[in-house]
């Protein structure tokens, strides 16, 4: 269903992890370089923590 995706676009905008650029009626997403890099390295300390017990 196209609203969840639109939906899901906008949480993920508003959690800062997406950029959103509207041109017209389109609209271009793009991952947030440095909240995703900063997501990236708490996942990868987490699996860290975890490989270690």
């Amino acid at each position: 269903a196209p609203s969840t995706v639109s939906e899901h676009l906008a949480r993920l905008v508003t959690s800062g992890l997406l950029t959103v650029r509207a041109d017209g009626r389109k609209r271009y997403y793009r991952l947030a370089d440095a909240e995703v890099g900063a997501l990236l390295a708490a996942i990868r300390a987490l699996a860290d923590r975890l490989d270690r017990r």
